[in-house]
């Protein structure tokens, strides 16, 4: 079983339904990582700006808002490159964030790891983990690392097609029942996934040709280009089929 596997089966088996679905991610995270003492999901609304969406505690919410407002740090610049980006202490990378870096000492905090969230070269936010000792995450922490990041892809893309604000924890249990899709084989997961929609079906096929992928990473890139462009999925596919929009 793969490491998203285990973290969406983390997921559906989370008995805090009172927190939305992107701090159940970040409070995983924390959970599953040693060397994580706190975890930031922030949603790109453009190449450059990005806006906070959930934080494991208030600590990290209030590191990740320092980082914002200070318009500098790893977070951004994973955001705007699309690489994962190292703060491995916070005094040796003073020259390069001298604000953040500050912030990110008088914190407690000892390295910040920033991941971003992206599908294909479509670039939808990043995720910053908060570590307890300086350096960055290798091995096997930094493969679980990356799931927690393609995880919370998946999630920011179903709360936009579900119409819903990702920042909005709610007060009622989330619907987590759709992560057990992604549970699926492939076959199955694109079964369900093109049920009532054949030009997303027939969209899907088209962009596989195009970008020269799976289905089921076709399917990613329309869900992503559908949230970066603020449309919905059948949208998008309808445009692809038209030939108005093409994958390179």
């Amino acid at each position: 079983m793969s490491e998203m596997s285990d973290i969406l089966i983390a997921l559906l088996d989370d008995p805090r339904r009172d927190l939305g679905l992107p701090e159940l991610v970040c409070r995983d995270a924390v959970r599953r990582l040693g060397s994580v003492g706190g975890a930031a999901l922030c949603l790109g609304q453009d190449e450059l700006e990005l806006d906070l969406v959930a934080g494991s505690d208030d600590a990290a919410v209030a590191l990740e808002r320092k980082q914002l407002d200070l318009g500098e740090g790893p977070c951004l610049d994973a955001h705007r490159t699309g690489a994962i980006v190292h703060l491995t202490d916070p005094v040796d990378d003073r020259e390069r964030w001298p604000l953040y870096s500050r912030a990110v000492q008088e914190a407690g905090v000892r390295a910040v790891l920033a991941l971003p969230l992206r599908v294909g070269g479509i670039r939808l936010g990043a995720l910053d983990l908060y570590l307890d000792r300086p350096g960055t995450l290798t091995g096997t922490e930094l493969t679980w690392a990356v799931a927690y990041a393609e995880t919370s892809v998946l999630v920011l893309l179903h709360l936009h097609e579900e119409g819903r604000d990702p920042a909005a924890a709610g007060t009622s249990a989330p619907d987590v029942s759709w992560l057990s899709e992604h549970l699926l084989e492939d076959d199955a997961f694109l079964d369900a996934a093109f049920q009532g929609a054949p030009e997303v079906h027939q969209a899907t096929g088209m962009v596989a040709v195009q970008a020269d992928v799976t289905l089921t990473e076709a399917l990613l890139l329309l869900r992503a280009r559908a949230f970066a462009s603020g449309r919905s999925l059948p949208e998008v596919a309808r445009a692809v089929v038209s030939r108005h929009l093409r994958f390179p």
